[in-house]
């Protein structure tokens, strides 16, 4: 499966997959849209990290 996406939009995600309604429902957003800013990021790949900015 192919996706694209448009430069300066951004696909989100809710936390809770069952119920959450994000981007797998009604696609990506326009950055113009986005507002706050990031304070820290969540990855899990073979172990559990964050990162404060």
């Amino acid at each position: 499966m192919k996706a694209f996406q448009s430069a300066g939009d951004y696909f989100v995600l809710g936390d809770n997959r069952a119920k959450s309604c994000d981007s797998r429902s009604f696609g990506a957003i326009p950055g113009s849209l986005v507002v706050g800013k990031v304070v820290g990021i969540v990855w899990r790949h073979n172990q559990f990290d964050v990162h404060f900015l």
